[in-house]
């Protein structure tokens, strides 16, 4: 009977460095260590001459080495057999490792915070050019109009100073040592006067200045004056002031 050469592959498999084998030259390793394995000799049973011999061994058992016929297809065969089981082995080693690997998991908190904030455009309120005489006895109104852009669903106000030439709480324009009167207002009515008010604890009406929430786009807001009449023809020239607007958000 041939001696197992898949056995011996098998107990070359449970040594301890046997993951080394499984290489790059794994294969070829394992093929090598199969054929070394085989036998070139066979046991095989002839039956015994002599009658009374085979009372006690039927058959007289000898060793014969062949590497022609029966014999060498057998090696071929167990050498194909024992190489698949080669391949199958390191297979299942090399799946073995893998399966071993531990995983481990983690929470990653991705946030952002948006704060408020707020612009503000400057702006022009132009009255526009008109005689002395009909400044004395007419009184004279304009607009304009501002842009603001607040961040969306901040609330803001928006407040206007006195100007650089105020006379008590009077707004005036000034030329050469010569003052002109004017009003803000917040309707275009005029009938609500813009006041100093700069931050929303102070102006909490649209009477006194104004009133808006932002919405992430420029939103424009109107500024409406008026002149009043001087009651004399004032004297010709540019007249001008400078107001700060204020916005509190």
């Amino acid at each position: 009977m041939v001696r197992s050469g898949l056995a011996k592959l098998l107990l070359i498999q449970s040594l301890p460095n046997f993951d080394s084998l499984v290489g790059d030259d794994g294969l070829r390793v394992l093929a090598q260590l199969a054929m070394n394995s085989l036998e070139d000799t066979e046991e095989v049973c002839r039956p015994t001459r002599k009658a009374a011999s085979r009372v006690f061994d039927h058959c007289r058992r000898i060793r014969m080495r062949d590497d022609r016929g029966p014999l060498l297809k057998r090696r071929m065969g167990q050498a194909s057999r024992i190489g698949a089981v080669a391949l199958f082995v390191a297979v299942a080693s090399g799946y073995q490792t893998s399966a071993q690997a531990g995983t481990s998991t983690a929470n990653l908190t991705v946030q952002i915070t948006i704060t408020a904030a707020c612009t503000i455009n400057a702006a022009t309120l132009n009255f526009g050019s008109v005689s002395g005489t009909t400044l004395a006895t007419t009184l004279q109104s304009g607009s304009t109009t501002v842009s603001v852009t607040c961040t969306n669903g901040s609330p803001y106000s928006i407040a206007m100073d006195n100007g650089a030439n105020v006379s008590g709480s009077q707004r005036r324009m000034t030329n050469a040592g010569n003052f002109i009167n004017y009003d803000l207002y917040t309707d275009a009515a005029r009938t609500n006067p813009w006041t100093t008010a700069t931050s929303s604890t102070t102006c909490t009406t649209t009477n006194g200045c104004f009133l808006g929430t932002g919405n992430g786009s420029a939103q424009t807001i109107n500024i409406f004056g008026t002149v009043p009449a001087t009651g004399i023809a004032p004297n010709t020239g540019t007249y001008t002031d400078t107001v700060v607007m204020t916005i509190t958000y």
